[in-house]
């Protein structure tokens, strides 16, 4: 039972994490003015494809930077499937 509940617990930390990234990845590319458009789910493959185009439209660190966070976001997403 208690592990059951760590499952848990660890799946909602993953999520937040994810979320926290999304969230930064969207607020950096707003900073240049910069916003997904025209995708029911910006983060799934088509809003993936967009998003990616958009990180190539910033200045080199913000770019790298991005890159590491949409990274990251992968990484979270691939431990949420694996712990599913």
């Amino acid at each position: 039972m208690c592990d059951l509940r760590e499952l848990t617990r660890v799946r909602m930390v993953l999520s937040c994490q994810r979320t926290r990234l999304k969230n930064r990845i969207s607020s950096t590319l707003a900073k240049y003015g910069l916003a997904l458009e025209g995708c029911g789910d910006c983060y799934g493959r088509g809003g993936r494809a967009q998003r990616n185009r958009l990180v190539t439209q910033v200045p080199p660190h913000t770019q790298w930077v991005g890159g590491l966070l949409l990274a990251q976001r992968d990484f979270v997403d691939q431990q949420i499937r694996q712990q599913e």
